[in-house]
């Protein structure tokens, strides 16, 4: 190891106070954050894609095709313009407010579709993801496939809105940790910045002596 190395090393561990202390605050933060935001309530509802057949029945014979083919176009327009306009209509909360607080998914090879929507409040979370449920399943109506005589599709509740009964967020511990890891990259970054200054200016040396000496008195004769 070089001297200039060891020197770079040196310098970082005796700046590991600042890092640490950047660090401890960013968790701090983060903590307090988490505190004084509102609760955050998460309801959740699941419905299965089925095809209808010509009898009025339905049937998941063609899941393949609908997996492949539909279930990423109802994840896609799950939060249309259009569907989330409905469920404002029908909630009446505004269209941004709803755009944030839907989430829709569907696992893979699966005909099931996961609607969660989150508010700050328990009974408005699931007023919201009800209302995005009936709105997916008139959606999911006007969709069709055509192998053989299928051709309608149709969206079942398998699990109705929940009713959240304890907060979902937000986490003091993840925002914690996302607070620590922001003010340890600042307290680093601000440990090689001030370690850069000091090892530049101690390359350059102590500064010249340009003061003038003083004049020698003369002699008398």
């Amino acid at each position: 190891m070089s001297q200039d190395e060891a020197d770079r090393i040196g310098g970082l561990l005796k700046l590991a106070p600042l890092w640490l202390a950047h660090l401890v605050l960013g968790v701090i933060f983060g903590v307090v954050f988490a505190t004084l935001s509102g609760p955050v309530y998460t309801s959740t509802a699941s419905a299965l894609v089925a095809a209808d057949t010509s009898d009025g029945g339905r049937s998941v014979s063609s899941a393949t095709n609908i997996i492949n083919t539909v279930m990423p176009t109802i994840v896609q327009l799950s939060t249309s313009d259009s569907v989330l306009a409905e469920v404002a209509q029908t909630t009446g909360i505004d269209q941004s407010e709803v755009k944030r607080a839907v989430t829709v998914t569907s696992s893979t090879n699966s005909l099931i579709i996961t609607v969660s929507a989150t508010a700050s409040s328990a009974e408005t979370a699931q007023v919201i993801a009800e209302a995005e449920v009936a709105a997916l399943r008139r959606m999911v109506s006007e969709l069709s496939i055509t192998p053989q005589d299928e051709t309608g599709l149709s969206l079942t509740d398998i699990d109705a809105a929940s009713l959240p009964s304890a907060p979902s967020g937000p986490s003091k511990a993840r925002y914690g940790a996302f607070g620590g890891i922001i003010g340890a990259t600042i307290g680093l970054a601000v440990s090689f910045l001030l370690l850069r200054t000091r090892m530049s200016s101690d390359d350059k040396g102590p500064a010249p002596n340009t003061a003038t000496p003083p004049a020698t008195p003369a002699t008398p004769e």
